[in-house]
C-alpha cells in the first residue's frame, strides 16, 4: 500500500511531514491562501455549547426524533426567516460568533454560514464551511435527498400562501332577494388554471333560503348563459342540490375558473344568505419546476448545500449556480478538502497563545492519527480529571479576588462600524499581573473526588 502524503501546517512555524519514497524539502511547499483565509471563520464555529444547543432543540420541536432530513429544514428555514444579510462596512471584515449573529439578528454570508454550521453541530449534524471566491456557505453531511425534499416541499408551500395572502382566497358574502323564475351566477370566466400558476381550485359554499332553489356547480360563466338560453349546459353532477333551502358543501380540484348558479323556480322571490369562498392552491410544481436539491459527495455520503442568503424561496439544496473552486473545511478535524492537509497554530491564526496552538496540535494529531489508519474523521470529548490529587489550599478573601479569571476588554460590536480601531483591547497592567498568578495555582481548579462518587 502507498503510504498517505500528510502536510501540517502549524504553529509559528511549517513542518511538512511527507510519508513516501523520497525526501521533499520544506522551501518546496508554499503556505496554502485558502487555509489563511478559512481559519479565522472555522475558528468562530462553535460546536460544544449548551445555550445554542438549546436555541437548536427549541427551532427543530415539531420533528419527530431521528428525523435529521426535517431537522436541517427547520434550522435553515427559521436562519432564512428570522436573520437579515447585514453587510460588513466598507473596507472592514468583521466575523461574527454565533452569539454575536443571535444578538444583531443578522451578518454576511459568512457569519450566517458559521451560525448555520454551530446550531446543527451542536445537535449533532455533521457540516463544513465552504468558501469561493466570493461567497459562504455550509454543507451539510450525509443527508438522504428524498426525505429531505418532502419537508423542502412542505416548507415552500407554506412560504407561498404567507406570500399570497388574501390573494389565494377570495369571498363573497351577501343576503339579497333572488326574484322568482330568475337563476343567479357567481364565478369566473371559465379560464383554465393551467395557463397560470395556480395548480387548482375548491369552492365552499353555504347558502340559506326562505324558498326551495336549485344549486348547480359549472366550470365557467358561459354554461349560465346556456341555462338561461334555455340550452343544454354541463355542471358538475356530483354537487346538483334540487329544491334544498339549505345548500352546504365544497366543490374541490376544480382545473377552471368556474362558479356557482342559483336557480328559483318558484312562483314567488327568495330571500338568500349566501356565503362563497374561492380557494386558489397555487401549483408548487410550475412555482418550482426547475428547482432541484443539489448534492455534493464526501466520503460517499450525500452532502447539501445551505445558502443561508438564497431569500426566502431558498431552501437545503439550493445552488446558486456558482462556478469556481470551493473548498470545503470541517470545522472539528481542520482537515480541508485537500487530501492530507491540517492546519493549526499562529500561522493561520495570526498572533495568538500557545495555549490555543496546542489545543490545535492536540486536534491536528488526532486527526492525522484517524487519516493515516483510514478511520471516520468523528470526535468526542470527555471532561478528565488530573490524576494526581493537590491539596486544596484555604484561600483568603483578598487572595480570591486576586485570583479570579481576567477577561480580555473588546470594543463593542456595534462601535466597530465604519472605522478602523483596534477590536482587542487587551488588559491592563493590573488584570495582565492577577491573570500570570493564576498560572501559577493549579490548586484552584483540582477538587478531591467524592470516593463513593468515583467508586460508582
Amino acid at each position: 500500500m502507498i503510504p498517505k502524503k500528510i502536510m501540517i501546517i502549524f504553529v509559528t512555524f511549517t513542518v511538512v511531514l511527507v510519508l513516501s519514497s523520497g525526501c521533499t524539502l520544506l522551501e518546496e511547499f508554499e503556505l496554502d491562501p485558502v487555509i489563511r483565509r478559512v481559519t479565522p471563520y472555522t475558528n468562530k464555529i462553535v460546536v460544544n455549547d449548551i445555550p445554542l444547543r438549546s436555541y437548536a432543540n427549541s427551532i427543530i420541536t415539531n420533528c419527530t426524533t431521528g428525523d435529521r432530513e426535517c431537522q436541517i429544514n427547520a434550522i435553515y428555514r427559521h436562519v432564512v426567516e428570522n436573520y437579515n444579510y447585514i453587510t460588513d462596512p466598507p473596507g472592514v471584515e468583521l466575523i461574527q460568533t454565533p452569539q454575536e449573529t443571535m444578538q444583531v439578528k443578522g451578518g454576511d454570508c459568512e457569519d450566517l454560514s458559521i451560525f448555520l454550521n454551530s446550531l446543527l453541530e451542536n445537535i449533532g449534524i455533521k457540516t463544513y464551511l465552504v468558501l469561493t471566491e466570493n461567497h459562504a456557505y455550509s454543507l451539510v453531511y450525509d443527508v438522504n435527498l428524498s426525505t429531505l425534499w418532502g419537508h423542502v416541499e412542505q416548507s415552500l408551500i407554506t412560504q407561498v400562501e404567507e406570500d399570497w395572502g388574501d390573494n389565494i382566497t377570495q369571498e363573497y358574502d351577501k343576503t339579497f332577494i333572488l326574484e322568482r323564475f330568475h337563476n343567479w351566477y357567481y364565478g369566473g370566466n371559465g379560464s383554465s388554471l393551467e395557463d397560470s400558476d395556480i395548480a387548482y381550485m375548491n369552492i365552499s359554499y353555504d347558502i340559506q333560503s326562505t324558498r326551495p332553489l336549485h344549486f348547480y356547480v359549472v366550470p365557467s360563466s358561459s354554461e349560465f348563459d346556456s341555462l338561461n338560453n334555455g340550452s343544454p349546459f354541463f355542471h358538475y353532477s356530483a354537487y346538483e342540490e334540487e329544491n334544498t333551502v339549505t345548500i352546504k358543501g365544497i366543490c374541490p380540484y376544480l382545473n377552471k375558473s368556474g362558479g356557482v348558479i342559483l336557480c328559483n323556480n318558484n312562483r314567488r322571490d327568495t330571500t338568500l344568505t349566501v356565503h362563497l369562498t374561492f380557494y386558489y392552491h397555487p401549483s408548487f410544481y410550475k412555482l418550482f419546476k426547475n428547482k432541484t436539491i443539489t448534492s455534493y459527495t464526501i466520503n460517499n455520503k450525500n452532502c447539501v448545500v445551505l445558502d443561508a442568503t438564497a431569500g426566502r424561496y431558498g431552501y437545503p439544496g439550493y445552488d446558486a449556480g456558482l462556478t469556481g473552486e470551493k473548498i470545503a473545511v470541517d470545522p472539528v478535524t481542520r482537515e480541508t478538502n485537500m487530501a492530507g492537509i491540517f492546519a493549526g497554530g499562529d500561522v493561520i491564526r495570526g498572533p495568538s497563545t500557545v495555549i490555543q496552538a496546542m489545543a490545535d496540535g492536540k486536534k491536528v494529531a488526532q486527526s492525522i492519527d484517524k487519516y493515516l489508519k483510514g478511520e471516520k474523521m468523528e470526535f468526542t470529548y470527555t471532561v478528565t480529571r488530573p490524576s494526581v490529587y493537590v491539596e486544596p489550599v484555604t484561600l483568603g478573601v483578598d487572595e480570591v479576588l486576586e485570583t479570579s479569571k481576567q477577561v480580555p476588554k473588546c470594543l463593542a460590536v456595534q462601535k466597530r462600524k465604519k472605522n478602523f480601531k483596534e477590536v482587542d483591547l487587551g488588559m491592563s497592567k493590573k488584570s495582565a499581573v492577577l491573570e500570570a498568578r493564576r498560572c501559577l495555582r493549579c490548586d484552584l481548579e483540582v477538587r478531591k473526588i467524592d470516593d463513593k462518587k468515583e467508586s460508582q
